[in-house]
């Protein structure tokens, strides 16, 4: 089980996948609906522990839009922002952004971290990552996507 929550979530998400397609090919629609929900809610929850995770691991990160302004994350939360007047922190940037939180999410840090996370998704074609010091990517294999009309596991 843990290991299809981290690093193989194939393990949970393709018997679903497998229920939907049976249930389909014999005309149970409905239910399939309901399996596709289901299997939808999981791989949302699991993209999102990955984000989360992906965030909690990031370090120190410094973040400039287009317009001048910017703003430092430090583990995905947001420790200081500024504008296109005072500019970035400047100086030497300090190594390492402390040890990353450990254990559940506890719900302010969720929230803040999906606040992030939104922004980002939102402003990606605007923001320069301008430091880093930790990981920002992540090895694990794309989830499969639950909606209606998507196709497969892409």
């Amino acid at each position: 089980m843990r290991r299809g929550l981290t690093h193989a979530p194939d393990e949970l998400l393709g018997p679903l996948l497998d229920r939907l397609r049976d249930l389909a090919s014999v005309e149970r629609y409905e239910e399939a609906a309901d399996t596709r929900d289901r299997a939808a809610a999981l791989s949302q929850a699991l993209q999102r522990h990955r984000r989360f995770t992906m965030w909690r691991r990031s370090g120190r990160v410094l973040l400039a839009l287009a317009d001048g302004s910017g703003v430092e994350l430090q583990h995905g939360r947001l420790v200081h922002a500024w504008d296109a007047a005072t500019g970035p922190p400047t100086g030497a940037l300090p190594l390492g952004g402390g040890e990353p939180p450990s254990g559940t999410v506890a719900r302010d840090e969720a929230d803040e971290l999906l606040c992030v996370g939104q922004w980002l998704d939102r402003e990606a074609t605007q923001v320069r990552l301008l430091y880093a010091d930790g990981v920002l990517a992540s090895p694990l294999p794309r989830l499969a996507r639950f909606e209606p009309g998507a196709r497969g596991r892409g």
